[in-house]
């Protein structure tokens, strides 16, 4: 078990606080990556991908993805939801902010996400 760097947010006043980067058993050059995001009330977060699927657990709060090319889905808490990899995303939080668990499958040593505003054109709607 690895824990990773802090990253930086997307949106400016959002903490992200790293609980997990391991490598996968028996899935060749694959690793796991949990972090644990903290987003406050009416946020719009920034268009961007990941090389790999995620999955979304909401704990607190709700938010209203934005997927490329499908329709807005908004979470409460004990909600989740997939983005597969490489499909642009965004989020907006709600009037009580956000607090939620990324969890991300990606290929060992690939970037953790990459912005694409230019690839979304819903970005900030």
């Amino acid at each position: 078990m690895e824990h990773q760097q802090q990253i930086t947010p997307l949106v400016k006043a959002a903490r992200i606080t790293p609980l997990l980067k391991t490598a996968l058993t028996d899935t060749a050059d694959k690793q796991m990556v949990v972090l644990l995001a903290e987003v406050p009330p009416d946020e719009t977060g920034v268009g961007h991908y990941h090389p790999g699927d995620e999955v979304i657990y909401v704990l607190e709060g709700s938010v209203t993805f934005t997927v490329d090319g499908q329709p807005d889905v908004t979470l409460q808490a004990g909600e989740t939801c997939h983005i597969p990899a490489k499909h642009v995303h965004l989020g907006k939080t709600g009037s009580n902010g956000l607090k939620f668990l990324s969890i991300q499958v990606e290929e060992t040593g690939t970037q953790q996400r990459t912005l694409a505003a230019d690839a979304m054109g819903k970005i900030g709607s």
